[in-house]
This record gives structure tokens, sequence and C-alpha cells, in this order.
């Protein structure tokens, strides 16, 4: 998926003010606003996700194991932790596997075959206008809350 452009009111100058920190500082402050932006495609996830049977424990489900992880430079990732790989076969599908007997492939056996929802790739579309939204209304806020909290780590 390619990225998405769009533009807030302000940010030039905004951008023109964090350029005179220090290059850490301004990637923790810029990080810090990822992170709450990534906490609404968490949600959108949350929501979209397979529930699966009832009999698994909570701390198993695809819904309780959506994370945001932190990415080169400033970016942030969501996906699923490694407790729930298996909401990416879910999401894109499984073949059936073909076996090998005596050197010749077999005709493939149904093995189990899923075929994919898409439910990821989805729901980060369906994300992508809420993260828009949430930054243009918010972004001024997020950007003075995420200075406030490096400053106080900076300062102890």
């Amino acid at each position: 998926m390619g990225g998405v452009k769009f533009d807030i009111e302000g940010i030039k100058e905004l951008n023109e003010l964090l350029t005179q920190l220090p290059t850490k500082v301004t990637k923790n402050i810029t990080k810090g606003v990822n992170f709450k932006a990534a906490g609404l495609a968490i949600k959108v996830m949350e929501e979209a996700a397979p529930t699966g049977s009832a009999s698994v424990k909570a701390k198993e489900k695809i819904k309780n194991n959506i994370l945001a992880k932190s990415s080169e430079g400033d970016s942030v990732l969501v996906g699923l932790s490694r407790k729930v790989f298996f909401g990416t076969f879910l999401s894109s599908g499984t073949k059936d596997r073909v076996t090998k007997i005596n050197g010749f492939y077999k005709k493939p056996k149904s093995t189990g075959k899923i075929i994919g929802t898409d439910w990821i790739p989805k729901a980060h579309q369906q994300a992508f206008p809420q993260i828009i939204d949430y930054l243009n209304k918010n972004y001024l806020q997020l950007i003075e809350d995420s200075i406030q909290r490096v400053m106080k780590k900076l300062l102890k």
C-alpha cells in the first residue's frame, strides 16, 4: 500500500520550529503523535478482527493482540503480535498443499484450505480517513502533548 498524503494548515511553520530542536527530540515528538494516530487503527482492527471460538482464552484472541510497534525513524507500524500469527492466514488465506511421492507431485488434497477475508487491509483502509480526520482536528494538541511528554523525560 502506498502512503496517504494530506495537508494540515500551519504544518510548515510547525516543522520549521521542530527542525530547530535536536533530531532525537524531534523524532520522539513525532513518534508520540504517530502512536496516538496508531491507536485509532488498532481500534478499527479490533472491531474487524475475526472472533474465533468462544473456548479460546481472551489473551489468545486476535482482537486482544493487535499492537503498535515503533519502526525506523519516527514511523509506527500496526499489526498482529506473534501470539496470533495465524490472523494473517485468516486475512490472506492459504492454498491446498501438494504432496510429493516418489519425486512426482500428486493431485492437491483438501488440507484445510483457508479462504482469505482480507480483513487486515480492509481495516487499514477503513482507518485511514478516521486517522486523517483526527490528525487534522487535533494535530497541534497532539504535538503539544508529545512535546510536554518528551520534555518531562529530558528534565528527569
